[in-house]
């Protein structure tokens, strides 16, 4: 599943490795198949990116040095520049994050976005960055208190029209309900019995799944959770409550039937339009809940779900 980094809880095992990317090294971009055979397009790079000191001890020295100097050889004033360009020099600058300090982090991100707020068309086109690399459904990874501080400079800035913000606010709205760290506010949902019912926070824990009987994903994911032992006794002992949602119960034929099937001890049940109050970019989206229905991970995998839980469990006194 997708890589989550909160801003300021940054997972430090992500896979992959840190390349030092220099300018004299033009970033490839693949072609479209359509134009397949025309080859490689070849991006010429904004500005030389700058390489971390040898002299710096550890990976994490490094990928702070190069939050808090990328920016440093780019011209800020000028009115536009190559999206392209910038979305890769924006894909090189945000793998630290990966490895540096969360607080680095948090205070250079939000140093660009104070320098960014004074030119208007470059907060516009870094932001779309930020979207491309940090949010969209192609994004390497998804970290959204980074790409927050982005939407909120744009939404405050008053030179930048109102219909350039549009997108960008509908995305504001998703997030602000769904956000690491954040409290999920309650929904209203139908069993398929016909019967209202309420998001509750009654467990130390809950799992919400939003998802689809007829997606394979979604089924592949209510199998493996319904054949975790551990899970099934968590919410045996009410340490645990399972919520299978379907986000708009209107836009699927026969939901009802389908459900009857889920596990008796699961909470399910049909929303309305749900996906438009959550963030939800992937099929199954899944948040993990505290006992206070703040929200400790989302697009959490299966396994990570279950080393979660059981870690974490404190069965209650008898």
């Amino acid at each position: 599943m997708k890589t989550i980094l909160a801003i300021l809880a940054l997972t430090a095992g992500c896979a992959g490795a840190f390349a030092q990317t220099r300018a004299d090294t033009a970033s490839t971009v693949a072609a479209t198949d359509s134009a397949a055979d025309a080859g490689p397009i070849v991006i010429a790079p904004l500005f030389e990116y700058p390489t971390a000191p040898d002299n710096l001890e550890n990976l994490q020295k490094r990928a702070d040095w190069l939050l808090e100097n990328f920016w440093n050889p780019f011209d800020f004033t000028q009115s536009s520049v190559s999206q392209a360009a910038l979305d890769h020099a924006f894909s090189v600058y945000v793998a630290p994050l990966r490895w540096a300090d969360p607080k680095v982090v948090d205070a250079q991100i939000s140093a660009l976005v104070r320098t960014l707020s004074k030119y208007p068309p470059m907060l516009l086109q870094f932001t779309k960055a930020a979207e491309n690399n940090l949010y969209s459904d192609k994004a390497p990874m998804w970290v959204d208190g980074a790409y927050m501080k982005f939407i909120d400079a744009l939404m405050a800035n008053k030179k930048i029209s109102d219909l350039r913000k549009a997108r960008y606010k509908e995305e504001r709205k998703l997030l602000s309900t769904s956000m690491i760290g954040g409290k999920m506010p309650p929904f209203d949902y139908v069993t398929p019995s016909g019967v209202k019912e309420r998001l509750e926070f009654t467990t130390p824990y809950t799992v919400v799944i939003f998802g689809d009987p007829f997606c394979s994903e979604c089924a592949m994911y209510k199998i493996a959770v319904e054949s975790m032992p551990e899970l099934n006794q968590m919410i045996a002992d009410d340490q645990l409550n399972v919520y299978y949602i379907i986000p708009d119960g209107e836009s699927v034929e026969d939901w009802q039937k389908q459900l009857a099937r889920y596990p008796s001890a699961w909470k399910r049940g049909a929303g309305r339009l749900l996906d438009e109050v959550y963030d939800m970019r992937q099929q199954p989206s899944v948040y993990l809940l505290d006992g206070s229905g703040m929200i400790v991970e989302k697009y959490i995998s299966t396994k990570a779900l279950r080393h979660y839980l059981v870690t974490n469990n404190k069965p209650a006194e008898k």
